[in-house]
């Protein structure tokens, strides 16, 4: 009986769930290491402490454990797990609708239901991580003797709380403060070892001894990183919304610059001589007409590629996160909340939506009208363009300023909102036992502090970003009257040949320089908080996956004149492949026997769970674990299923 962490990591250490830090797990002589993850996996089948079950049918979820389950096959594993009379109680039937995490069935059904789906996977190794504690003690022992009459040269490996459910095994260990403290039959234990003794007579004679006692346990570089991941799947898409956006640019430019030529060559003429011929004139506004229309055009047709564009390559973009989260070892999980994980897939995918559609196309459109109107402002008059550069400049000192300080906040807002969520998504869960402990003001506390945290970087974030654009804006109109009032005077006084009618330009063209800029400055937010969300983005896709450097693969093998010999047919006779470096291979029979060598474990690297571990169990024997909740039982066979990545032998 254990009563701090370790039983519980013990077994995990099994399929690999965990790998040790020291020593050997080995199942049928060989370090779980070596052997090909998926087809370790597949022949220890366990039972979680958590039992989980999924929307669909019951048929449905059985057939987790064997897609090629028959209804018959169902049906026999139910009966063993005790599952097929309260299954044939419902309407349906096998044919019963599974609500997500079987929240119409009880603890104790969704018990027995998990315990059939694992033996559909006719394992060799079956791991129970006390998995019949909301059954009755009459039908935790019918599970038991259907389990031992049905799977007979299973190696059966079982965490138990209640010394009903494992005093048959042929042995039992006892698990103390990570080390195994005893290993024996029940009737020795009783007899011989005092934490075993202590647990047995607090269960049989409600009597609790003190031995036993329980322990509760805004990066710019990602903007490149995602115009190359753009960039690599929409090569032809891009170029042709880039020629649009810069078609788009110049009808605008050209439309405001036209202001000159319909004043100084057209107006003014006619007006001098008093003429009637609006022939040329007509002719000038169609084709500034045409050109408008064909600039409307451009920004509509551009703005429905990027829309594709941006759809298709997040919905891209969500494969890979959730193709990389299959293949990322248990202990991300272990430490980063849910809730926090799902923000990664709603808030910041989003963010990246609303920059790749939106933002970075106008920052671009943006930049590429500054540049044409800058040519033309200095083709209209080079004089008059140095106040307007003046006020660029200072107008680029306070977004630089700003923009600063608030792509900051926006990270932490990102942040905090990923952490706030996963701290809903805890409560959620949770909400049994905080009604249960009464802890509802305790939780409200809890989130007070969180949800003032999110506050405060929202409200930083946004208060220097809503305060840019009326800073910008004014700017704005401080340039348009500066030009106004020097270009009046240098087309007053002819200073480098400015006309009325370049003048009329100009200042036309100054609204059409400082009116992106102040445009810039607000998508310039949307792009900081998408950055923000590329960033966590990116780093759950940089997470290293499960390393698995196992060579020896499990295959379906006959006999031929008394060899084993390698099959595609299903024979249901089974064996490890192990190669040879002359390119040879070796087959041996597929056996259930483990063994624990020298076995250290800790989940952080820091505190010690699992110490000096060595035990065994051959061929069909039942290994039971027990000891308290958070004694390590389950981590024992995450170890041999290699979910947790730390030396075993299956």
């Amino acid at each position: 009986m254990e009563r701090v962490l370790g039983n519980q990591v013990l077994v995990q250490l099994i399929p690999r769930l965990y790998d040790v830090e020291a020593g050997q797990v080995k199942v049928a002589g060989h370090d779980v290491k070596d052997y090909d993850l998926d087809s370790l996996r597949k022949q220890v089948a366990m039972v979680l402490q958590t039992n989980v079950l999924f929307s669909g049918t019951i048929k449905e979820n059985m057939r987790w454990g064997n897609k090629q389950a028959t209804d018959e096959e169902i049906i026999e594993a139910c009966k063993v797990a005790q599952a097929d009379e309260f299954i044939q109680e419902f309407k349906d039937g096998y044919d019963t609708k599974i609500e997500r995490g079987g929240a119409n069935v009880s603890g104790g059904q969704r018990q027995r239901l998990c315990i059939a789906r694992a033996l559909l996977m006719n394992p060799k190794i079956l791991i129970l991580d006390d998995s019949t504690s909301a059954v009755d003690t009459k039908t935790d022992s019918l599970i038991r003797q259907g389990l031992a009459s049905s799977l007979r040269d299973t190696t059966k490996i079982i965490i138990g709380q209640r010394i009903s459910s494992i005093q048959d095994a042929d042995r039992i260990v006892v698990m103390d403060d990570g080390r195994i403290d005893a290993i024996g039959t029940h009737d020795d234990l009783v007899a011989n070892n005092a934490i075993y003794r202590d647990v047995y007579k607090m269960q049989t004679q409600g009597k609790r001894s003190s031995r036993c006692r329980i322990r509760k346990k805004a990066n710019w570089g990602s903007l490149a990183r995602l115009l190359r991941f753009l960039w690599q799947d929409y090569k032809l898409s891009l170029s042709i919304a880039f020629v649009l956006i810069v078609v788009a640019s110049l009808a605008t430019v050209n439309l405001t610059a036209s202001i000159q030529s319909l004043v100084d060559v057209y107006v003014q003429p006619m007006l001098k001589s008093g003429s009637h011929d609006f022939g040329p004139l007509l002719h000038f506004l169609t084709s500034v007409a045409v050109f408008c229309f064909i600039g409307v055009i451009a920004n509509y047709v551009s703005s429905l590629l990027m829309a594709t564009i941006s759809q298709d390559s997040l919905r891209s973009l969500r494969n890979q996160l959730f193709a990389r989260m299959q293949k990322l070892p248990v202990r991300y999980f272990d430490t980063h909340q849910h809730g926090d994980i799902m923000s990664i897939y709603t808030n910041d995918i989003d963010a990246l939506r609303q920059a790749v559609e939106q933002s970075i196309p106008q920052l671009l459109q943006t930049a590429i009208t500054l540049i044409g109107v800058t040519v033309t402002m200095l083709t209209v008059s080079p004089l008059l363009f140095i106040v307007v550069l003046v006020m660029v400049g200072i107008m680029f000192m306070v977004i630089k300023n700003v923009s600063a300080k608030s792509g900051r906040y926006f990270g932490e807002q990102q942040k905090n909102l990923g952490i706030e969520n996963g701290f809903i998504e805890e409560m959620m869960s949770g909400q049994k036992v905080i009604k249960a402990f009464v802890h509802e003001e305790e939780s409200m506390a809890d989130f007070d502090k969180i949800n003032e945290q999110l506050f405060e970087s929202s409200y930083l974030a946004n208060r220097y970003a809503n305060v840019l654009m009326p800073i910008l804006g004014n700017l704005g109109n401080v340039s348009f009257v500066l030009t106004a009032l020097v270009g009046g005077l240098f087309a007053l006084n002819g200073v480098g040949g400015l006309t009325i009618g370049g003048l009329m330009a100009f200042l036309q063209l100054n609204r059409s320089f400082n009116g992106p800029i102040t445009q810039v400055s607000q998508q310039l937010n949307f792009v900081l908080m998408a950055l923000a969300g590329a960033d966590r983005i990116f780093d759950l896709l940089d997470e290293p996956e499960e390393v698995d450097q196992g060579k020896v693969t499990l295959v379906n093998y006959e006999l031929v004149d008394g060899q084993m010999v390698v099959t595609d047919k299903k024979t249901n006779l089974w064996a490890w492949k192990h190669p040879r470096p002359n390119g040879e291979y070796e087959l041996v029979e597929l056996v259930g026997n483990v063994v624990f060598q020298d076995v250290d474990f800790s989940y952080d690297g820091k505190k010690q769970i699992l110490h000096d571990v060595n035990l065994y169990a051959d061929k069909g024997q039942k290994v039971a674990f027990v000891g308290a909740t958070g004694a390590g039982k389950t981590t024992i066979t995450n170890l041999i299923n290699l979910i947790l990545r730390y030396p075993i032998l299956v």
